[in-house]
């Protein structure tokens, strides 16, 4: 945990989510995003067909939910706790001022990767 000890200062703790748990809600608000510290997410959605797919799966040191705080929209997949997950909390608050007082371009950069990312998530349901 020593890569993340300085992530710890802007979190407001840790939270445990027991596999199988659903995390986040396609369409929900964004208000919060996490940083695993134990344990693995899966990302889901559904296909053009009403078929359920798994897109992504990530693990220790992974962080989720961050797009929608970037970018103040809602949840786009399903996020589910694949297994017994550990996270850091990060709240948007805290986000939202360390990127207001990050270099314009960076910002920009992240901006720009965001939008990227949430076009080939919406490709994959095609």
């Amino acid at each position: 945990m020593t890569e993340n000890s300085d992530l710890e200062t802007y979190g407001l703790g840790t939270v445990k989510f027991p596999a199988g748990r659903t995390i986040f809600r396609k369409g929900d608000q964004p208000d919060i995003a996490y940083l695993i510290i134990k344990g693995s997410v899966g990302f889901f959605i559904n296909d053009n067909a009403g078929q359920r797919k798994q897109t992504m799966t990530i693990g220790s040191g992974d962080m989720f939910g961050e797009i929608a705080l970037i970018q103040n929209s809602t949840r786009n997949t399903d996020t589910v706790a694949l297994t017994d997950c550990t996270c850091l909390v990060l709240e948007k608050e805290v986000l939202i001022k360390r990127l207001a007082k990050t270099d314009p371009f960076i910002r920009f950069w992240i901006e720009f990767m965001s939008d990227r990312l949430r076009d080939l998530e919406a490709r994959l349901v095609q």
